[in-house]
């Protein structure tokens, strides 16, 4: 989900004093963590897993894939791009590639849109089970996408009724 699109669904947002003081929050955690997509930043994280089992078929969670796995991540954006250049090394690996680009990312912002060429996870379909080749069951595969930044509905009264979209 685009960070404007978060971002936007926070604004609408209408009586916040009926929320809780758990639910105010989480909004607070989400707003602070979207300032950091809005502003210039260069950001850097390392990560390292391991598992004695990988599964096979993947859920929500973040599991590793291999039996061992260390990686860097560097995110960079501005107003108009961001990117991440996310390597990871693989301990014997079952494809035989110890080296992962998986997760490295380029995008541009021209008006509502965002193109992004890279290697991301894909979440289509009803569920968590949905879809085997376009979820984290199957390593991203090197792609191009198209992707609307905001769902806000079209201001023109006549075609208003359509409400908030979403294309990808």
């Amino acid at each position: 989900i685009p960070s404007a699109d978060v971002a936007w669904a926070l604004e609408e947002t209408e009586d916040k004093s009926t929320l809780s003081p758990g639910q105010l929050g989480a909004i607070r955690r989400i707003k602070q963590r979207l300032s950091i997509f809005t502003h210039d930043a260069i950001r850097f994280s390392a990560h390292v897993s391991g598992a004695a089992n990988p599964q096979v078929l993947r859920t929500f969670e973040n599991t590793p894939r291999e039996e061992g796995e260390v990686g860097a991540t560097l995110d960079a954006s501005s107003e108009h791009f961001s990117g991440r250049l996310s390597v990871a090394y693989i301990a014997d690996p079952d494809d035989d590639k110890s080296i992962r680009l998986d997760g490295t990312y380029g995008t541009a912002r021209l008006g509502n849109w965002l193109f992004t060429a890279g290697a991301l996870d894909r979440w289509w379909g009803p569920g968590w089970d949905g879809s085997l080749i376009l979820s984290n069951n199957a390593r991203p595969i090197p792609a191009l996408s198209i992707d609307r930044e905001s769902s806000k509905g079209f201001e023109s009264p006549w075609l208003s009724w359509i409400g908030p979209w979403r294309l990808s």
